[in-house]
């Protein structure tokens, strides 16, 4: 497996692996009206459907993308400042680490995740933030994540669902 900054060129693989993680990994404890609005958020690009220059790598983090043989089978995205939706006080924040569906619980998620904690230590962040989905929540206890609240995530106008706001020091 190869972990690697994003590039433009990664965009429709990344869509791809968030609609079939958020569909297939979550889809069981969510509502098909949460689910439908979760995977309209990957479509964050201008109006011609082109990636912009912060879909591709964010002036304030990065994302990166695992590779298994070529084929993009997830994707990270983390943040150097705390993200105004957590409620604990916290350097940064993790935005996002979905993994294809085929190889969930291959150590893909793993290697994503250490490698935005390593990238928020060399960015001199002390601490990270993030909301869990309710299937993802095990995945960051088992990384260290603490729980610090249930609470709920706007995916919408007037979608929201459970999520889990969790936090850990680096």
């Amino acid at each position: 497996m190869n972990v690697r900054p994003t590039t433009a060129a990664d965009r429709e693989a990344i869509i791809d692996v968030h609609e079939r993680s958020v569909y297939e990994l979550a889809g069981e404890h969510y509502r098909e009206a949460v689910l439908d609005a979760w995977t309209d958020l990957s479509q964050g690009d201008d109006s011609d459907g082109e990636a912009t220059e912060d879909d591709v790598q964010p002036e304030n983090g990065r994302r990166y993308v695992a590779e298994v043989e070529g084929r993009v089978v997830g994707f990270s995205d983390v943040r150097f400042d705390p993200p105004e939706y957590l409620e604990e006080p916290v350097d940064g924040g993790v935005r996002a680490v979905y993994v294809d569906p085929d190889v969930a619980g291959e150590g893909v998620g793993s290697s994503l995740l250490a490698t935005l904690e390593t990238t928020a230590r060399e960015n001199g962040l002390g601490s990270l933030g993030l909301l869990a989905s309710l299937n993802a929540r095990g995945f960051y206890e088992h990384h260290g994540y603490e729980i610090v609240a249930e609470t709920t995530f706007q995916y919408g106008e007037d979608i929201e669902g459970p999520a889990v706001e969790m936090r850990t020091d680096l």
